[in-house]
């Protein structure tokens, strides 16, 4: 698939599975090797849940990582990923700059439509992304609420760079203060189905529920 071809793009945030460096809120539970593994078992889970909705022409895929290069993110999640997907370094900064970044290449490079997705919400489903994309026809912004005050996903027609300076990043107050953000834009705001993420121990309930569960007939 070319970039022309695509009107809409998927951004999948992940870390590369580096022990003492995934997870690293797990560690004292699962430790080093442990947290490293589920992070590449929730990237890989995820990716294999939103597989139909990239089964389109008109979505391409794209991987921005930390903690690794193309070459090891590529074979790491073959064969879970599309053969065109791109790979990329997320740039330098908080997350926010890291997202705002990839927004704004996205649409420079004439894409229309614009998700970013983090992979540690066990169940995310393909209908999500789907709705996403249907959203943003009719509006600015599109958000899936996460349990913990954060959002699990975002969705933009246009990078709006307030949205994402001076955000108090993993705290309960980001999807409050986004909110609020989008309201003073008179942004158009879609929402999607609130989801719980994966962070803390507490969370590893929510993994283990949804791990095991078939893919299929779950859009």
């Amino acid at each position: 698939m070319t970039l022309a071809s695509a009107t809409n793009r998927l951004v999948v945030f992940t870390r590369f599975p580096r022990p003492g460096y995934a997870k690293t809120r797990l560690i004292p539970r699962l430790g080093s090797e442990g947290a490293a593994e589920l992070q590449r078992a929730m990237t890989r889970h995820a990716l294999r849940r939103i597989a139909p909705a990239l089964d389109v022409p008109t979505v391409e895929l794209e991987v921005r990582y930390t903690d690794g290069d193309a070459a090891s993110v590529r074979s790491w999640l073959v064969p879970d990923v599309p053969a065109s997907t791109r790979f990329a370094p997320q740039s330098a900064g908080d997350l926010g700059a890291r997202m705002l970044a990839a927004f704004t290449e996205a649409f420079d490079e004439g894409i229309a439509r614009v998700a970013i997705l983090g992979v540690d919400v066990p169940a995310v489903r393909a209908g999500h992304i789907e709705q996403m994309f249907e959203a943003l026809a009719d509006h600015d912004l599109a958000l899936g609420p996460a349990v913990d005050g954060g959002y699990w996903i975002i969705g933009m027609t246009r990078a709006h760079a307030p949205l994402f300076a001076d955000m108090p990043w993993g705290t309960d107050r980001v999807f409050g203060r986004t909110s609020e953000i989008a309201a003073r834009l008179a942004l158009r705001v879609h929402l999607l189905e609130t989801l719980r993420d994966v962070d803390e121990p507490e969370d590893l309930d929510e993994w283990e529920r949804e791990r095991d569960r078939p893919s299929s007939n779950l859009r």
